[in-house]
């Protein structure tokens, strides 16, 4: 075993020598250091060694043990089957850490949410259905919670059972919590839930986010009014975490909006950041008697001589997302509207306020560069510039000088909107990479162009984002929303990765016959592309964990579909797709070589090879796939509906989803939770799982 090269200042290296004569150490510093290069090699083996002891003692405890030993100490508190690795965002370490504690409160509904939380990564509630059911009240023991009928006064039991009904279909669940008479059908079934034996454990496999904690985003013209969304869709506003006790995700209804309001207009001088909607005007704040929500409230007016009203005052809508601006009563449309609010997704895919830090990490080790993979030099980008921060990133391309074999960064570093046309011109053998990051607030790491947090931000670029590159040259792309086309102008770039980027408009890749980025490697990784067209020069494509919504094109390129969704027409040369849902024409020049694993396409498309697709055979008739919703601005985007047929729902790879929600393997984590859950039911109790 051949431990580490030693650096000049390793401080086992220090310790080892300090344990030497001083005379000794000084006449080997004037000889030329053969002493300290022969005990460098000692000291390389002995960090290995304590790195090992190190690890050792960790390994006996639950919260610091490797994630492969945890096996290991499930089967010594007798844990008799450990839920199989489903994947990011989860972890087995805390079922393991908690599992005698849950058993001392077995049969507890606390418990059972906690341990469908622990398993499949996702906050949970449980319903116990016999205390909904409609029952014979007697006189000595009145039940008032349980009516018979609804009170058409009371809005708030409509409201949540409408939100029940529509959840049916979508990946929101909602229990139904007004009473009802009892149900025969059995709630495993999925038929019924109404039961005396039935308790529901409803997940919620979405994330809410904030938005806007650095800078302020900008919304857009939509209509008569603004879109909070900077694409224009609509997009329903969620309770900013830590808002409610609640832990489950929760839409911002008007009535919840409206309650929220009415608490800060009673308290004089309250904070804005504590609202759940921010809303900026011409960069002045709204306060919260200017905030007046759709469809509950007009317009505040001047009643009885009181204070007048606000001049400015904004209607928000929070279920689609949008805001119409007011002066004196009438109705406008300023030069900016920006807007601070939470958001709500089922996957990590395209630009969001997610920790992206480890597939960036994967996405720059995997880049296709031979040059230094160390970053020289970096630029910060903010719209309100702090000290050494470019305005734009037009600006923070100016001030890096990618050399040949070098690396530099420009950080986006806050979530403002930019509205520019940046153009990345790489010489030969250098990479850019343009990442939504910030800097650590640590003194001693500030000055490290290579330490940045890829994590909190989402910033817009309003306009097209067009590179030209020299032989070997990459550029990285990570965290933007490019509301815009990306374009690859003629020339000879190597690699192009748009790592968890959503790009409205067209990725095109242009080529002549002198510069026709013929050795080009494209990449879309955790990204949503609105369609891509390369020119026949082009390769290669790889699309993995991603979403494209329209065309795929190249009539030159190879390329790799994994766990994506594709909604139009692939027309390439040669396809190889895995866990994929091709929901769009097809047109393979080259059927004799790829393949097709686990992948559905549409009835009637030549393709491929096939290993387990749906259809099996190109001329068999196939189920249609059913979308929880198809607006781009929706939560649960493209993700698979209950009511999509199985074949489609655990036909990935793994019985996992096909499409872009593969790599979440939500199967696997409903059928991992309903064997944790069964040995804490109590007795003749039976359990429905509800929510994926």
């Amino acid at each position: 075993m051949t431990g580490p090269a030693t650096a000049p200042d390793d401080p086992v290296l220090d310790r080892v020598l300090a344990r030497l004569p001083t005379h000794l150490v000084s006449r080997d510093a004037g000889a030329g250091g053969t002493l300290r290069a022969l005990l460098g090699a000692v000291a390389g083996e002995l960090a290995v060694l304590e790195r090992d002891l190190q690890d050792l003692y960790d390994g006996w405890f639950v919260e610091t043990c490797a994630e492969w030993l945890l096996p290991y100490l499930a089967d010594l508190i007798g844990i008799e089957e450990l839920p199989p690795d489903l994947g990011p965002g989860t972890s087995r370490r805390a079922l393991v850490a908690n599992t005698i504690a849950y058993r001392r409160r077995k049969g507890t509904v606390t418990v059972l949410e906690r341990v469908a939380a622990d398993v499949t990564g996702w906050p949970a509630r449980v319903v116990e259905y016999y205390s909904n059911l409609v029952t014979t009240v007697h006189l000595d023991h009145v039940r008032l919670d349980r009516p018979a009928t609804v009170s058409v006064r009371d809005g708030a039991p409509l409201r949540r059972a409408a939100r029940a009904a529509a959840a049916s279909v979508t990946l929101s669940p909602d229990p139904d919590v007004l009473a009802h008479s009892a149900e025969v059908r059995r709630i495993g079934s999925g038929r019924g839930r109404h039961g005396l034996p039935a308790v529901g454990v409803f997940l919620y496999p979405l994330r809410v986010d904030e938005i806007g904690s650095r800078g302020w985003p900008r919304a857009v013209r939509s209509g008569d009014g603004y879109a909070v969304d900077p694409r224009g869709y609509p997009m329903p506003l969620f309770v900013p975490p830590g808002t409610e006790s609640r832990s489950v995700p929760t839409p911002l209804d008007p009535h919840g909006l409206l309650a929220l309001l009415a608490d800060a207009r009673r308290l004089e001088g309250a904070d804005p950041s504590a609202l759940p909607v921010r809303v900026r005007v011409d960069g002045v704040e709204i306060a919260a008697d200017a905030l007046r929500v759709a469809g509950l409230e007009g317009l505040a007016v001047d009643e009885d001589g009181h204070a007048p009203p606000p001049a400015l005052q904004v209607l928000v809508d929070p279920v689609r997302g949008r805001l119409v601006v007011y002066r004196d009563g009438a109705r406008v449309t300023p030069a900016t509207v920006e807007v601070r609010h939470a958001y709500a997704a089922s996957a990590d895919v395209g630009a969001g306020t997610y920790d992206r830090s480890t597939v960036h990490e994967q996405v720059v080790i995997a880049d296709r560069y031979d040059g230094d993979p160390e970053p020289l030099r970096q630029v910060a980008v903010l719209a309100d510039p702090a000290a050494g921060a470019a305005p734009s990133i037009t600006e923070a391309l100016t001030r890096v000088d990618p050399g040949p074999g070098r690396t530099v960064v420009v950080s986006v570093g806050d979530n403002a909107t930019y509205v520019e046309n940046p153009t990345v011109d790489l010489p030969a053998g250098a990479r850019l990479i343009l990442v939504a990051a910030t800097r650590p607030l640590r003194r001693d790491h500030v000055d490290e162009p290579r330490v940045y947090l890829p994590d909190g931000l989402r910033p817009h670029l309003a306009g097209r984002l067009t590179v030209t590159g020299g032989p070997g040259s990459s550029l990285v792309v990570d965290g933007l929303l490019i509301d815009g086309g990306v374009v690859v102008e003629p020339g000879e770039l190597g690699a192009l990765t748009l790592a968890q980027t959503t790009v409205t408009e067209q990725v095109r890749v242009r080529a002549t016959p002198t510069a026709a980025n013929g050795d080009l490697r494209l990449r879309v990784v955790r990204g949503a592309v609105a369609d891509v067209e390369l020119a026949a020069t082009v390769p290669g494509l790889a699309v993995t964990d991603s979403v494209v919504e329209g065309s795929l094109r190249g009539e030159g390129a190879h390329v790799v579909l994994d766990g994506t969704t594709v909604r139009g027409t692939v027309a390439v040369r040669s396809l190889d797709a895995s866990s994929c849902l091709l929901d769009g024409d097809l047109a393979i020049a080259h059927r004799q070589t790829g393949a097709l694993r686990y992948t559905y396409s549409r009835p009637g498309s030549a393709t491929p090879r096939r290993f387990r697709c749906v259809p099996a055979q190109w001329w068999e008739p196939a189920p249609e796939p059913v979308y929880a919703s198809t607006e781009p601005g929706a939560p649960d985007h493209l993700a698979l509906s209950r009511a999509c047929p199985d074949p489609l729902r655990t036909g990935g790879e793994d019985g996992t989803e096909m499409g872009v929600h593969h790599h979440l393997r939500r199967p696997l984590r409903v059928r991992a939770a309903a064997r944790a859950l069964a040995p804490y039911l109590p007795v003749g109790r039976e359990i429905g799982i509800f929510g994926s």
